[in-house]
């Protein structure tokens, strides 16, 4: 696959990125100590890292010619392909599970901690507003499947992949989409759902067809959610 991002480029969007990360975490952390922030406060945060890191790809993409086509937009992705990578995706997930759980028995161990879920904070007493629902809804359905694979596989592995040897990028572009996480109950599964997302990104030469996968496995996390919190 012809890559068309540099190395400069991954860098220079990795560090873009991750100043606007650091933002959003600091809003989180302030929500914390401020009754005056409240999760709709977090969630529009998270929308506008979103929304820049969109603006910021696009930036990238125009500097090396056709956008569509330095960001893999270009092609179709093929529809079976998409739930393969989800079935696969929920595969690892639940292998992780198991895991742990079969750790806990066997060897007497408290891992409660990497059984958690994504850094999402926990509704207060009254529950979520469906200001805040709407919003969570938007970024972890919408906006994160767009701007994280337009970033990391898009920019990222691409760039990565023009210097280094597939395996390299696909492990790197992983591990950093795992990291942004911020929980280490999901660090591991996530960082092996990365590698699928990579994998079927560069064999589809499809953009679509991680952005696809990510938005339905975001999108039965967030149902879940929402069942459980009802």
């Amino acid at each position: 696959m012809t890559n068309y991002f540099r190395l400069s480029d991954a860098f220079g969007a990795l560090v873009v990125s991750t100043v606007g990360l650091i933002f959003v975490v600091g809003v989180v952390f302030a929500s914390s100590f401020s009754a005056s922030l409240s999760d709709v406060n977090i969630w529009v945060a998270s929308l506008g890292w979103q929304c820049s890191i969109v603006v910021m790809v696009l930036v990238f993409a125009r500097r090396r010619g056709n956008i569509f086509r330095a960001l893999r937009l270009d092609k179709t992705p093929n529809i079976q392909v998409i739930f393969l990578g989800l079935g696969l995706s929920y595969l690892v997930l639940i292998s992780y599970l198991l895991l742990i759980v079969a750790l806990e028995v066997t060897l007497g161990l408290d891992l409660s901690s990497f059984k958690r879920g994504n850094a999402i904070p926990l509704p207060g007493a009254e529950g979520r507003s469906f200001i805040a629902w709407m919003l969570l809804a938007v970024t972890t359905i919408c906006g994160a499947p767009v701007a994280e694979e337009l970033l990391y596989r898009g920019v990222i592995f691409q760039g990565f992949a023009s210097n280094w040897p597939n395996w390299i990028a696909h492990s790197l572009s992983a591990a950093l989409f795992s990291i942004t996480h911020l929980d280490i109950g999901v660090v591991i599964p996530i960082f092996g759902i990365g590698i699928i997302f990579s994998i079927i990104f560069a064999r589809q030469k499809s953009l679509w067809a991680s952005i696809g996968i990510h938005a339905l496995f975001n999108m039965v996390g967030f149902l879940a959610m929402f069942i459980s919190e009802m």
